[in-house]
């Protein structure tokens, strides 16, 4: 069998390779046909055949409202609490409405999706609460107290960024010093599996690795304001902790696109004053 196929491929590369033309035009039909295939299912697989995130999907209805003038999901508190009298039909009866919040207090403002939900949503659709609360029947009434529950992606991001931001502070007149994760862990006041939680979430990196980022922003920023002649790559490198010069280097290139010596020199460049036409 392995010898046919072998046969077959040899006498089709010899084909393709009389008619070049006819071959790329081949290949390309075969490429765009299966990109479009693989496409629609997903589509259809994510609209259609991919059950929605929701415990017993299959149970979960949604009430409509029908008219001459159309159809909609539109409902007054009255008829909800009709449809939540409804006993013998349905077991959970929850209202939602999504939208967009804005989001302040933080560095910049942020743009969130949203839902307004009542209380009985998170036991209708299933979803375990990790941590903390849901709302309760007080705050569910009209005008009552004004209660956010936040996913767990953004929970950890909110969380880690008031994390970041003692850690920041500490880091901003400490990167020339010795630091070691244990008195990271000491001025942030978490422990260091919630630190390196906090850092993942807010700037996807690890707190070793958030460290030497800002050691090696804080070693460009001394270069570029050195003084020709009286500072080199060396001594700005060892006062920020770096002293396998090799690695250094590597790691300064990597993030910067140039070598910490180009810095240096291309400032020198910048402040040399003109000579005298």
């Amino acid at each position: 069998m392995l010898e046919a196929l072998g046969k077959d491929l040899r006498y089709a590369f010899r084909m393709f390779s009389q008619s070049p033309a006819f071959a790329a035009a081949a290949v390309a039909a075969l490429a765009l046909g299966i990109g479009a295939n693989t496409a629609i299912f997903s589509v259809v697989n994510a609209v259609m055949l991919k059950p929605v995130a929701f415990h017993d999907p299959d149970r979960i209805v949604m009430f409509m409202n029908t008219s001459p003038q159309g159809s909609g999901p539109a409902a007054s508190p009255a008829k909800l609490q009709h449809y939540r009298n409804q006993s013998g039909i349905v077991q959970d009866v929850a209202a939602f409405r999504t939208g967009v919040v804005n989001l302040t207090g933080g560095s910049f403002p942020e743009q969130l999706r949203s839902g307004q939900v009542s209380a009985d949503f998170f036991k209708l659709v299933g979803a375990p609460i990790l941590r903390g609360r849901t709302f309760s029947p007080e705050e569910d009434s009209p005008n009552g107290p004004k209660v956010v529950v936040l996913s767990a992606l953004k929970g950890n991001r909110l969380y880690g960024y008031d994390i970041v931001k003692r850690l920041d502070a500490f880091l901003r007149d400490h990167l020339d010093e010795p630091i070691h994760m244990a008195q990271l862990c000491g001025v942030t006041g978490v422990s260091e599996r919630s630190l390196r939680n906090a850092c993942h979430a807010v700037y996807g990196i690890s707190p070793k690795r958030y460290l030497t980022r800002r050691r090696m922003q804080a070693v460009r920023d001394a270069l570029a304001g050195a003084r020709p002649g009286e500072a080199t790559v060396t001594r700005i490198a060892t006062d920020f902790g770096f002293y396998e010069l090799g690695r250094f280097a590597a790691l300064y290139t990597e993030l910067f696109g140039e070598r910490p010596s180009d810095t240096l020199r291309a400032d020198a460049c910048q402040v040399r004053p003109r000579s005298a036409a």
